[in-house]
């Protein structure tokens, strides 16, 4: 791995001075992966000067010439599928399959957004006759900065990165410290079809990010991450006194609800699914399922036996009759996360919780990997950390309940607000139920998913901003008004 990151990266960093090197693991080995060095603060202003050319390139092209460069570049990570997909995998123990599949998602949601960019971007004309124009033009913001994290890292990337150069706003891109390789082929990607510095990786230790804030050529700050960090970030830009734009999006504890007309089967496989897919970590995992007293005992059932026929193993999987295999959940990214869901799952069962299934920190049958092991709890209640607090682990907490109302007041007795699922087969009373809901996104008989036509945005401590949908655009450019009385 060592030598797949010198071809990409040791050339760019050649002479420089760096302030540190951060090393990653790989999840399933455990054993050093790849080595990646910091950009010194020194090399800040390098950086925004390169951005600022960048900018006068794509503010000198048209919309469709800033779309074809998007479509080259995210063609570039279809070309290069097997090196991007085995990085995500390496770097933070997605199973293959799954990192493909980012690969694709990713393209058909850039796909999307050049779509609606053509409404979103386009002049508003609100009058225009022998005496008055009155027209909206909508101009670039400026330079775009964007942390990421390492869950999905194509995915939280490319919302917000194609918005914004489409917009004619280049891109520094601060991938995690899990995927690090993974910015740099972001930058790769653009820098191949002709787009020099439109995306630059800029990997700074997080002690020195704060240090951009003050470039007042940057107007447009994104995050993607914990909550707590997001308050970090937050304050780091507010010491600095600028009003500039910017987006958060962070944690998720997000409910599912099984009303009593649910198809009970259906159900069971979207839920688990929903809580255990990428080993739960995402930010609209299933985290919390309130189920009605009817089914309630049927439904833990079922879960269990579908949370029995989950695998775990080597996330690269193998390759049987041209078909590539892969286990269920692959390890858990971060070395922490173990001793934390384990310490949840002990404070649940003080209160009175019941494990189901799992609820144990394992290996595969190598004896290697840091997986957590599918859990099924049940007898849990809103008092307990497991159904309040982050997971972000294939734990699924299940609560009982009477009715509809004490269904939505439990959902909404939470300090998130990503997204909220009904399970239910009338939609009619499903729709007045989600009106109800204090999140961003409600779902019917699904789950942990998003369409890329609707606005994505958290309440709450879930963040605030948009992505996608045509408001996506909104955070990357900036009115100006015409209001002109036409000569005779």
């Amino acid at each position: 791995m060592k030598t797949l990151f010198k071809n990409i990266s040791q050339h760019k960093f050649k002479g420089k001075n760096f302030a540190s090197v951060c090393k990653v693991d790989n999840p399933y080995t455990q054993k050093l992966h790849i080595e990646k060095p910091y950009v010194s603060s020194k090399e800040f202003n390098t950086y925004i000067e390169n951005a600022e050319s960048a900018a006068s390139f794509l503010n000198a092209i048209t919309l469709d010439e800033r779309i074809k460069i998007c479509k080259e570049a995210m063609n570039w990570f279809k070309l290069n599928e097997k090196k991007v997909s085995n990085e995500i995998t390496n770097s933070m123990g997605k199973p293959l399959i799954q990192s493909v599949r980012e690969i694709s998602g990713m393209i058909d949601r850039a796909n999307v957004l050049y779509e609606l960019s053509r409404d979103a971007l386009k002049e508003d004309i609100i009058q225009v006759d022998t005496t008055t124009m009155l027209k909206i033009k909508k101009d670039p913001i400026g330079i775009s900065f964007m942390i990421s994290p390492w869950n999905y890292p194509l995915l939280t990337v490319v919302n917000a990165l194609i918005a914004s150069i489409l917009a004619g706003n280049p891109v520094l891109l601060k991938h995690s410290v899990r995927t690090p390789i993974v910015g740099d082929f972001f930058a790769q990607a653009f820098q191949s079809v002709g787009a020099t510095n439109v995306v630059q990786h800029l990997f700074a230790d997080a002690k020195d990010i704060p240090l951009l804030y003050k470039y007042k050529r940057i107007n447009y700050i994104g995050f993607t991450g914990s909550v707590d960090t997001g308050k970090s970030v937050l304050k780091d830009i507010a010491d600095e006194g600028r009003f500039i734009s910017s987006a958060f999006e962070l944690g998720g504890k997000d409910p599912a609800y099984v009303r009593e007309d649910a198809d009970l089967k259906s159900a069971v496989e979207g839920i688990v699914d929903g809580a255990v897919y990428n080993s739960g970590q995402s930010c609209c995992s299933i985290e919390r399922v309130y189920v009605h007293e009817k089914l309630y005992e049927d439904f833990i059932e079922l879960a269990k036996e579908e949370m029995s026929k989950l695998t775990i193993g080597n996330p690269l999987g193998y390759e049987e009759n041209g078909k590539l295999i892969c286990p269920s959940l692959g390890p858990m990214a971060l070395p922490d996360s173990l001793s934390f869901l384990k310490e949840q799952i002990e404070k649940a069962g003080e209160g009175g919780a019941e494990i189901v299934f799992g609820g144990n920190i394992t290996k595969d049958s190598e004896g290697l990997g840091r997986f957590f092991e599918p859990t099924l709890i049940r007898n849990c209640d809103n008092s307990m950390d497991i159904v309040r607090n982050e997971s972000f682990g294939p734990i699924l907490p299940v609560i009982k309940v009477s009715s509809d109302n004490e269904a939505i007041e439990l959902m909404n007795d939470s300090d998130y607000g990503l997204t909220g699922a009904i399970y239910s087969k009338d939609y009619i009373t499903a729709e007045k139920l989600g009106a109800q809901l204090d999140c961003g996104t409600v779902y019917l008989n699904r789950c942990d998913s998003l369409n890329p036509r609707l606005p994505w945005a958290g309440r709450k401590d879930s963040g605030v901003g948009i992505g996608l949908s045509k408001y996506g655009f909104g955070a990357f450019y900036k009115v100006k008004g015409y209001n002109f009385n036409l000569p005779k």
